[in-house]
């Protein structure tokens, strides 16, 4: 029998068969439900899946400052860049006397709270106690008061863009951050310092 001859719709028949079989299809309703819905499954499956944790950075310990010896705030401390470099790590030396500030949330003090009291890196002056400290979710330790103003030296910050009061140690004069007017109560001022400038003294008990 010839194409001309066969029934309209029997030769429809015919060539609807042949592309199922030719691409290994089945006429199966819920083979066929089952095929189109996997992907949104898959997707639905992957949406439930909890978050990652992001992994806590370790911070490293902060070094001693080279004097244990609470230094003559009268003699200030004049030392040259080589004598600096020598004095510090790098890092420290990068902050403390070339005025960078180290990422948020990656200091040693961001999440100290024992009794103590705050030292400059560098040259041991007292700075803050740990009474002073707050959480004041900047991602850098904070102080609402100082130890004494003779401890503290303020100044309008030379390399910042925007008008900022940089705080340095009154002693060696080494950066340690900003202060701001966002504080809380009894000062309203919030001390941003690097952990980098500071070394923690605990309370001996």
């Amino acid at each position: 029998m010839t194409q001309a001859h066969l029934n309209p719709l029997n030769y429809k028949t015919i060539l609807l068969s042949t592309l199922i079989l030719s691409f290994g299809c089945t006429s199966d309703p819920a083979r066929t439900v089952n095929v189109t819905q996997q992907p949104l499954q898959q997707s639905l499956t992957a949406q439930k899946q909890p978050p990652k944790k992001k992994l806590k950075r370790i911070k490293t310990p902060q070094p001693a400052p080279p004097s244990a010896d609470l230094p003559d705030l009268s003699q200030p401390l004049s030392l040259t860049q080589e004598q600096w470099k020598q004095r510090l790590s790098k890092t420290q030396f990068r902050i403390m006397r070339l005025g960078d500030t180290e990422p948020p949330n990656s200091g040693t003090y961001l999440d100290e709270y024992r009794e103590g009291v705050y030292h400059c890196a560098a040259c041991n002056n007292p700075l803050f106690k740990s009474t002073a400290k707050f959480d004041s979710k900047t991602g850098w330790p904070s102080f609402f008061d100082i130890v004494g103003e003779k401890h503290i030296t303020m100044r309008p910050d030379p390399r910042s863009k925007k008008p900022r009061t940089e705080v340095l140690c009154s002693h060696c004069l080494a950066h340690l951050g900003h202060v701001f007017d966002d504080g809380p109560q009894p000062t309203g001022l919030r001390y941003c310092v690097n952990s980098t400038s500071l070394y923690f003294r605990p309370s001996s008990k």
